[in-house]
């Protein structure tokens, strides 16, 4: 029993880094920036894509990690809501695009109120570049 009593004390001491840890996640948690102190580069749908045609490896350089406001027309809206598809402005035959995933009701409330072909500015983060698909982004808000 003398071993039991040692294992839950143990077992506690292995409690107090859990408590640790989960305050310093929050502690970094409280420090992840708002979007007032974030510095948004603005660029079109029409910019990115083109730079992704031109030279794919310079545009992951260019834009993937980066928080970026992009203005381009709305060519998708996924129906339950998770992502919504940037195009170029004018009519072209490409299958690249921006694909922005929705973070919040906000977000899926306003693109409610949104048709395909308007032409919408999101901020966000783009989180992945390909030479297939396009771009991915992270919705931190919009308008």
């Amino acid at each position: 029993m003398g071993k039991k009593g040692t294992e839950g004390e143990s077992s506690n001491d292995k409690s107090s880094p859990k408590t640790e840890t989960v305050s310093n996640e929050q502690a970094v948690e409280t420090e992840v920036p708002t979007e007032a102190q974030i510095e948004y580069t603005a660029y079109t749908t029409d910019e990115m894509i083109d730079d992704l045609e031109a030279n794919a490896m310079n545009a992951t350089d260019k834009y993937k990690g980066k928080y970026i406001q992009v203005t381009g027309k709305l060519s998708n809206i996924d129906a339950q809501g998770s992502y919504i598809s940037l195009s170029k402005e004018a009519n072209d035959f490409t299958l690249l695009s921006v694909q922005c995933f929705i973070k919040t009701d906000e977000q899926k409330e306003a693109i409610k109120t949104m048709n395909k072909g308007d032409t919408i500015t999101l901020k966000g983060k783009c989180t992945d570049v390909g030479e297939i698909l396009g771009y991915t982004l992270n919705i931190d808000s919009i308008g």
